[in-house]
């Protein structure tokens, strides 16, 4: 096992730092995420809100804009030229939605 462990390659993706999640009405999505699951609103502008959870620093953030990712997670890293390159480099471990 842990000769697996030191073959890895090290980590790029540090944390998930928000899960977006595209909606009709941001005011009617807010205030249920706020009402219903108890998250806190943290911030918001014209066409999103950012809301907060108790056991974490990740975000929900429920939007309006017409973005063209299909992935709705955004992870932080501490360098974005080598986290694309992995991304690059590999095979992609989910499928788009497009490819289908």
């Amino acid at each position: 096992m842990t000769s697996q462990l030191a073959s890895r390659p090290p980590a790029v993706l540090r944390k998930i730092d928000c899960v977006m999640l595209r909606v009709a009405d941001l005011d009617a999505a807010a205030h249920f995420y706020e009402n219903v699951f108890g998250l806190r609103r943290l911030w918001s502008d014209a066409s999103s809100v950012g809301l907060g959870m108790p056991d974490t620093d990740a975000e929900i953030v429920v939007h309006t804009m017409d973005l063209t990712s299909d992935l709705g997670v955004h992870y932080l890293v501490d360098d974005v030229r080598t986290a694309v390159a992995a991304t690059r480099s590999g095979a992609r471990p989910f499928a788009s939605r497009r490819s289908r």
